[in-house]
């Protein structure tokens, strides 16, 4: 916004450009950031409420650990799921 061309090692500001417009620009940025982090995490919560009130109802309180609850078809679900791959090996070995 400020910028008189495009990012480069060494930036140049539009002539008339004052350290508070940047300042300002900064402080309005930091308080946009903080508005949406605040609301995406209330989704987040909401989201993670929904899935632990209604995957219990579907699978049963005690089977949320277990790996076939989940639908692991993608070619490479254990690269992005490992932790889910040790648990229930570890559930399925103390049983």
């Amino acid at each position: 916004m400020f910028l008189a061309s495009a990012p480069s090692e060494e930036d140049k500001y539009k002539p008339g450009t004052t350290v508070n417009e940047i300042y300002s620009l900064c402080n309005f940025d930091r308080r946009m950031r903080n508005v949406f982090l605040k609301n995406i995490l209330i989704v987040e919560t909401n989201v993670k409420s929904l899935i632990a009130y209604y995957f219990p109802q579907k699978y049963g309180h005690e089977n949320y650990l277990k790996y076939s609850n989940f639908d692991m078809t993608k070619k490479d679900s254990d690269q992005k799921f490992p932790m889910i791959v040790i648990a229930t090996k570890r559930i399925d070995a103390s049983q």
